[in-house]
């Protein structure tokens, strides 16, 4: 039964099996998915988030533990909460970095340096509050819910001063669960609803702590999870089988029907106009392809603008990545002693094109590229360590639409090499690039202009090194 969900830097998807006691990735590039054991047996693993250097962190709810996952190694590390049997089922990375998590158990919520490891517990102002979602706020503070019925609050907590602020819901019997901070830059949760009330989607305003309530079209949706979309939108998940979005400027929402046995709970926002879900009836995850369009203007049309400017930019005509393994590369072995360990390392790695022909299809071009990656090897014997360098090469083709006036060109988005092996005196390896290939060319646009704009502080989303198909749409047909 899949739980949480969260799209890690490595263009991964990582999620929680909270039954099975498994944390799983579905690698994008090659559409295969790997799953994990806790080393706690039935430690029950549900929130998930990754940190700002893109490890993946899980609470488990049984296990009463903070778990560390490295993406590249896939080494789990479980930090224990200090207090027992607080069963933490959200997680977080908060504005300053540190991993916060929520004690449903026993009314705190927790802060975990990513460095030390050290976790230190804030008690919530109301006891037995039951704190169950958690997210950074506009506002560099810390949001989280406190779902007990009779006590349903948002609370605001204030780092920088320490002091939490408690903002009752309309409705005290309500249950608030996911929260998330929205792309407008205020504080949206999710109300499942409780006995004789429907299911609801709620939004706070930071500044003000103006609390709005909204009832979803579909009476007891089961509204779970919840996350900022890249279109602008509030995107949320229904067990009756639907995800949704609220347009934040009118608060209209529309409900999707995702398929029979569906039972949609967690969100994340992900890569390229995407959303995903983890699918808990159907025993699967989901994605939603988002349309991005332009804004609609105001009811009475759009003001006119101060001036007409001339913006010079890129169009992309097309763009791809792939993934490509050099041949056998070796350097020579010249280290004193008996060997005891070897591995390798990809020091740079870069790629520049080098020649275009027209291909058989009319505005497209076959680009060819040479990809180019230095390794380090390392060879630890009875005597010393010792260090060789050698450079793997790829030559690779890619069909591209390339009109007149385009330009191609690729960028080495991640690099690594197999683990190395000893041959006839060398020490080899392979080397993988992940590689994005573009074709652009300038445009000059003209575009009303309405002055300058300050934007809000925005959260911080990991940076992926290799983007998942599909990408931009090819302009030629």
């Amino acid at each position: 039964m899949p739980w949480g969900i969260v799209f890690g830097a490595s263009l991964d998807v990582w999620f929680t099996e909270f039954a099975a006691n498994k944390v799983g990735r579905f690698h994008l590039a090659t559409q295969t998915f790997a799953e994990f054991d806790l080393p706690t047996p039935d430690s029950e693993p549900a929130g998930i988030t990754v940190g700002l250097d893109g490890t993946i962190w899980l609470v488990e709810a049984n296990g009463n533990n903070v778990a560390r996952v490295d993406p590249d190694t896939f080494a789990i590390t479980e930090i224990p909460i200090p207090t027992p049997d607080s069963r933490p089922l959200f997680i977080a990375t908060g504005p300053d970095g540190a991993i916060w998590f929520t004690e449903s158990f026993t009314a705190k919520i927790g802060r975990l340096d990513p460095v030390t490891l050290t976790i230190t517990e804030y008690a919530t102002p109301t006891p037995n509050s039951a704190p169950l979602g958690i997210t950074r706020g506009p506002d560099n503070d810390i949001w989280f819910t406190e779902s007990h019925p009779g006590d349903a609050a948002i609370v605001q907590f204030a780092l920088a001063s320490g002091t939490m602020t408690e903002v009752r819901l309309h409705n005290p019997l309500s249950s608030p669960f996911a929260i998330t901070l929205g792309p407008d830059g205020n504080i949206w949760f999710t109300e499942p609803g409780t006995t004789g009330f429907g299911s609801g989607i709620g939004r706070i305003s930071p500044a003000t702590l103006e609390l709005t309530e909204l009832t979803t079209p579909s009476p007891r949706s089961a509204v779970a999870g919840i996350a900022p979309g890249p279109d602008g939108n509030v995107w949320f998940a229904e067990g009756i089988g639907n995800v949704g979005y609220i347009d934040p400027r009118t608060l209209a929402i529309t409900e999707i029907p995702v398929g029979p046995g569906s039972s949609p709970f967690l969100m994340s926002i992900g890569f390229d106009s995407t959303v995903w879900f983890t699918d808990q009836g159907t025993n699967s995850i989901g994605e939603v392809f988002v349309t991005v369009s332009p804004g609609p203007c105001p009811s009475g049309g759009c003001p006119p603008p101060t001036e007409i400017d001339c913006v010079m930019v890129d169009k992309v005509f097309d763009f791809c990545f792939q993934s490509d393994t050099s041949g056998t590369v070796c350097a020579d072995l010249d280290c004193p002693g008996t060997v005891t360990g070897i591995s390798c390392a990809v020091t740079s790695a870069t790629c520049s094109f080098q020649s275009s022909t027209p291909a058989v299809t009319a505005d497209f071009v076959n680009a060819t590229f040479l990809l180019s990656a230095t390794v380090q090897f390392s060879v630890t014997t009875t005597v010393t360590t010792c260090t060789s360098m050698a450079t793997a090469t790829i030559i690779k083709t890619v069909t591209l639409c390339g009109p007149a006036g385009t330009t191609q060109s690729c960028v080495v988005q991640s690099a690594s090499c197999v683990p190395p092996a000893i041959i006839d005196g060398t020490i080899c390896t392979m080397v993988t690039l992940c590689s994005t290939f573009t074709s652009t060319a300038p445009v000059s646009l003209l575009v009303p202009s309405y002055g300058y704009c300050t934007p809000a502080p925005c959260a911080t989303l990991p940076l992926p090194p290799c983007p998942p198909s599909p990408l931009f749409p090819p302009q030629c047909t």
